[in-house]
């Protein structure tokens, strides 16, 4: 005959804390932080409210430059409206901005555009392609694409170099009432 089974015991105690294990490695780098302001190279010509040029880096607050509205886009500062837009022809208005705030720094890697036009990738720049004009940043152009001229021309892109490791003076604004302005002979968004 099987007797009954007993009752259970009492838990034992709790063991002692085991040493630390050794630090792990450090992770890789991640992938693209924060974006960086949008910018042009020290001495690129901006088209002044008198139709003279001044270079960007001799810019102060209080200047006025050339500037034009299109009754089909929005001046906004908000990436979220002007880069969402676009239309297939323009209505162009000259009028004139003041510059607001400017910023200088250095950077080592940037866009050549036709090689001349140095600017970093994140600049919108104002392009049409397939027959259709919106705002772009500098790393989403392509050659063939047009680029809208001070003088309301199409500014064809013939040459796209991504160039890193030279550095180069650079300098950003932002310009009121329209949220653009003309730098190398073409219009370019004041987004920092």
């Amino acid at each position: 005959a099987t007797g009954t089974q007993g009752a259970d015991g009492a838990q034992g105690a709790v063991g002692s804390t085991g040493a630390g294990g050794a630090q792990g490695t450090i992770g890789e780098k991640g992938q693209k932080g924060e974006e960086g302001e949008s910018c042009f190279e020290f001495s690129s010509p901006v088209l002044m409210a008198d139709g003279s040029n001044k270079a960007y880096g001799a810019l102060v607050s209080g200047d006025e430059v050339k500037s034009v509205s299109f009754a089909e886009l929005t001046s906004s500062d908000l990436p979220s409206v002007f880069l969402n837009e676009s239309s297939s022809t323009l209505t162009p208005t000259a009028t004139t901005s003041i510059v607001k705030t400017i910023r200088h720094r250095s950077d080592n890697h940037y866009f050549n555009i036709n090689n001349g036009i140095k600017v970093t990738a994140e600049h919108p720049l104002l392009v049409k392609r397939n027959g259709t004009w919106s705002w772009k940043r500098v790393w989403a152009l392509q050659t063939g694409d047009m680029m809208y001229g001070s003088d309301n021309s199409e500014i064809e892109i013939t040459s796209l170099t991504y160039v890193s490791n030279d550095w180069i003076d650079i300098v950003s604004m932002n310009v009121e009432d329209e949220d653009c302005y003309f730098v190398h002979g073409i219009l370019a968004h004041n987004k920092f």
